[in-house]
């Protein structure tokens, strides 16, 4: 897996995970689902939890879901990588 990803976290991140939850929670699963690799977050985003891109964009700092994947990636290979104070 790539290097840990830096994270400046700030009252921007929080609105927007707060925006992008919303959007995560009206998804549904998917029998069918396929995946991909996702080179910007280093992790393996299925096509049934990626919000609709319209949506998601509108979003200030959208891309923090990068994040979320990449730490997801983490837990899956074991070696979660926690954010360092």
């Amino acid at each position: 897996m790539n290097e840990p990803m830096e994270v400046v976290y700030n009252e921007n991140c929080e609105k927007a995970l707060l925006s992008i939850s919303p959007l995560m929670e009206g998804l549904t699963r998917s029998s069918d689902a396929t995946f991909l690799y996702d080179i910007f977050s280093g992790g393996i985003i299925w096509n049934d939890e990626f919000p609709n891109f319209g949506d998601l964009r509108k979003i200030q700092s959208w891309d923090i879901i990068r994040f979320l994947f990449h730490y997801r990636m983490s837990l899956i290979l074991g070696n979660p990588r926690m954010r360092k104070d």
